[in-house]
């Protein structure tokens, strides 16, 4: 089985979940120059002490990932699942997404942008914790949060992401790149080079890269 929130054992810890997230969103910055057409995103200066990762579809399901100094959080939207708030004309959360939540995630649910985005899925795991949690949730008949087919990419396996993003970006991913950046391996020119990699503006992704929190040396 896939990730999903019926199936967390297979979701890394917390600072491997954090890696990979700014491992795709550096990918996602390399293969393409317009962040409007990116899928992932990651953001480490979110706020004073929080960081964020994120993935958009472009067909409106999306999921945040929150990392702060408590553990990390992650709110998942589908925008096709029977759970989706907005399916009444009086929104409201699916029962028990938020049950037994600690507390620290509180303003995470509360603020933008999750009140406007919405929730059909939310996991979490505190530092001290030895596992991913969710509420308990019923699912509807005939219908699943859409956890499995947004959380897929966080298996850690870069030849998901290679498959992925052949597809998406319509060109050869060289499979070396997606293991090299998985790995978390300082960028600097050389290491562009030998990959072939070729960047339309380097001071771009020399600015977004930082923005991710990426290690560079360019």
């Amino acid at each position: 089985m896939n990730i999903s929130t019926k199936n967390l054992n297979k979701l890394s810890d917390i600072k491997t979940i954090k890696n990979l997230s700014k491992s795709l969103a550096a990918l996602d910055a390399i293969l393409c120059s317009e962040w409007e057409f990116r899928y992932y995103s990651y953001d480490s200066k979110w706020s004073d002490s929080e960081e964020l990762g994120s993935m958009r579809d472009g067909s409106g399901s999306e999921y945040k990932i929150l990392f702060n100094q408590y553990g990390a959080a992650i709110n998942g939207f589908d925008c096709d699942s029977k759970m989706s708030p907005w399916i009444s004309k009086k929104p409201k959360y699916w029962p028990g997404l938020f049950e037994n939540m600690p507390s620290e995630f509180q303003e995470f649910i509360d603020t933008e942008p999750i009140p406007s985005i919405g929730t059909t899925f939310f996991i979490w795991r505190l530092n001290k914790d030895k596992t991913w949690k969710t509420g308990t949730v019923t699912f509807p008949k005939g219908g699943d949060d859409g956890s499995e087919e947004l959380l897929y990419i966080l298996d850690g396996n870069p030849l998901t992401y290679q498959k992925w993003a052949e597809e998406y970006y319509e060109m050869e991913v060289s499979l070396d790149l997606v293991k090299k950046i998985y790995g978390m391996n300082k960028i600097d020119a050389s290491f562009l080079k030998k990959l072939k990699v070729e960047i339309d503006d380097l001071d771009q992704l020399r600015n977004d890269l930082v923005d991710i929190g990426y290690p560079i040396n360019f």
